[in-house]
C-alpha cells in the first residue's frame, strides 16, 4: 500500500509556544504571515529567525516550521503541504484544486513535488506567487471542505487532473479515487464527462473501461494498462489461490487463467512496502508456500520493469505463448510450473 502523510516534526525556537507549535503541526509545518501575527510574531521577527536559519519562508507571506524539507517528507505529507502552501499563500477565499485538491483527500498516485495548485473568485486581485498555479472559479463552482479546507469538488478535480497525466498514471490517480471510495463507479462516466474536449481527452480513452476499484496500488494500474495496451488483457484481478484444505496461501494482484484451469498470477512489488525487511520476508514466505502447496506459477515485477516493451510484457507474453499453444494435457508439469515461480521471483 502507498504511505500515509507521516508526522510533522515542528522546529524548536524561542518564538514557537505550544499553540504554535499545534497550529503549525495541524498545518504540514506551515503558518500564514497573518496566523504569526495573530499570536504576536510580526514580520521583522519572523524574518529574523529565515534568517538564522530556523525556519524558512516557501513562498512570501508563508513559513515553514518544519525540521524536515520538503524534499524528505514522502509523497502523501509533501503532496498536502503543498496543498496548504498555496490556501495559505492566497487566503481564506482560495480553494484547492487539481492534484491539490486529490492530495487532501488522500489520493495516490499524484507525481511527487507538483506545485500548488489553487483557484480564486473571478475578480480577486492577489499578486502572484512563485511556483503557485493559480486559476479563477466561478460562483456556484462545487466546493467541500477537507480537512479543514475548501477544496474543489472530487469529480471536477479528477478531471482536471487526469488530462494533466500520462494514460497509466491517470489509470492509478482514477484506481486509488474509486478504491478510497471517493467516487462510486458510476461516477467514472462524469469524469469522463468532464474532460471531454478538452485537450489530452483522446488520450485518456483507454483508461475509462479499465477503472477498477479493487487495485490496491498505482503501480498496479500502471501494469495492467501496459499489458492490456500490449495486447495481454488479464482475466482478472486480486486473484486467491487456495490450497488442498481451503487455506489462503496466494494472492496475486493480476491473473491469467490457464488452460489446465490453473492461474498465472503477476505480483507488483511497491517499493515503499516491500522494501522493508519483514515485508521481504513476508513475500518470500508466502511464494515459498505457493510453490509447496500449488502448481501456480508467480512472476513478480517492479516498476522498473513496466511499458509497453519492458521486462514485464516480454516476460508474461512470452510465458502466455508457451503454456496458451500447448494441449492441456501437455502443459508443463507442476514441478516447471514451480520452478518458474521460483525462478522468476522478486529481484
Amino acid at each position: 500500500m502507498p504511505s500515509l502523510p507521516s508526522p510533522i516534526t515542528i522546529v524548536t525556537h524561542r518564538l514557537v509556544s505550544d499553540e504554535l507549535r499545534a497550529q503549525a503541526f495541524a498545518q504540514f509545518g506551515l503558518l500564514s504571515a497573518e496566523q504569526l501575527l495573530g499570536r504576536g510574531i510580526t514580520a521583522t521577527m519572523a524574518s529574523d529567525a529565515v534568517r538564522s536559519g530556523h525556519i524558512r519562508r516557501p513562498t512570501r507571506g508563508v513559513y515553514d516550521f518544519a525540521v524536515e524539507a520538503p524534499v524528505d517528507l514522502d509523497p502523501s505529507t509533501r503532496g498536502c503541504r503543498a496543498a496548504v502552501l498555496g490556501l495559505l499563500a492566497y487566503g481564506p477565499h482560495s480553494v484547492a484544486v487539481g492534484a491539490s485538491s486529490l492530495a487532501l483527500r488522500g489520493v495516490w498516485g499524484l507525481r511527487i513535488g507538483h506545485a500548488p495548485q489553487i483557484a480564486m473568485p473571478r475578480g480577486s486581485a492577489r499578486a502572484p506567487r512563485a511556483g503557485i498555479s493559480v486559476r479563477y472559479f466561478d460562483p456556484g463552482t462545487e466546493v467541500d471542505i477537507v480537512l479543514g479546507w475548501r477544496c474543489e469538488g472530487v469529480v471536477a478535480a479528477l478531471a482536471h487532473t487526469l488530462l494533466q497525466e500520462t494514460p497509466p498514471r491517470a489509470l492509478g490517480i482514477l484506481d486509488s479515487a474509486l478504491h478510497r471510495g471517493l467516487i462510486e463507479p458510476h461516477q467514472v462516466a462524469d469524469v469522463r464527462a468532464r474532460t471531454a474536449r478538452r485537450r489530452g481527452c483522446r488520450a485518456l480513452e483507454a483508461i475509462w473501461d479499465m477503472a477498477d476499484k479493487r487495485r490496491e496500488s498505482p503501480p498496479e494500474s500502471w501494469a495492467y494498462y501496459d499489458l492490456t495496451v500490449a495486447g495481454l488483457t488479464p482475466d482478472d484481478i486480486q486473484v486467491k489461490i487456495f490450497d488442498d484444505e481451503g487455506q489462503l496461501i496466494a494472492r496475486g494482484d493480476i491473473g491469467y487463467l490457464l488452460p489446465d484451469g490453473n492461474w498465472l498470477l503477476i505480483e507488483i512489488d511497491g517499493i515503499d512496502v516491500h522494501r522493508a525487511p519483514e515485508a521481504v520476508f513476508g513475500d518470500r514466505t508466502r511464494q515459498n508456500s505457493l510453490i509447496l502447496n500449488s502448481t501456480t506459477p508467480m512472476l513478480r515485477y517492479t516498476t522498473r520493469d513496466f511499458g509497453d516493451v519492458g521486462r514485464m510484457v516480454r516476460e508474461v507474453r512470452t510465458y502466455l505463448r508457451r503454456v496458451r499453444a500447448l494441449p492441456v494435457a501437455m502443459s508443463p508439469s507442476p514441478g516447471l510450473l514451480g520452478r518458474v515461480s521460483f525462478m522468476c521471483g522478486a529481484r
